[in-house]
């Protein structure tokens, strides 16, 4: 609510103002349009934090995505590629394990049966 003497914007709750001391004289509706307007600010900000974290989530999903796509580019179903992966061992005498990486075979589709019920 903004003092009639200073100008001051002061918070609904409050009985005279922060700045120059003046009684305010509010009615129920101000401190009421006050309260909402608040409320009002204070959900917009809400909104637009979460549509931030939506749109920053969203570039690190497709950027991880974009890597995982470039990563397997190259490598195809019919070449045999090793994965090396860190062995446990202490100091300068740690090596890799050498382990074969596979695709799945593609699966067969077979139909299955669909029996529906008679109409009556």
């Amino acid at each position: 609510m903004k003092c009639v003497l200073c100008g001051f914007d002061n918070p609904a709750t409050v009985s005279y103002c922060r700045s120059c001391g003046k009684k305010l004289d509010l009615t129920h509706e101000e401190i009421k349009q006050a309260l909402e307007e608040k409320a009002r600010l204070e959900s917009s900000k809400n909104v637009e934090y979460q549509a931030n974290q939506f749109v920053v989530l969203a570039a690190a999903f497709f950027l991880l995505m974009l890597t995982l796509r470039i990563m397997a580019a190259g490598m195809r179903p019919d070449e045999e590629h090793l994965v090396f992966v860190p062995g446990v061992s202490l100091g300068e005498k740690a090596a890799y394990a050498e382990t074969p990486f596979e695709f799945m075979p593609p699966l067969e589709m077979e139909p299955l049966p669909l029996d529906l019920p008679a109409d009556k």
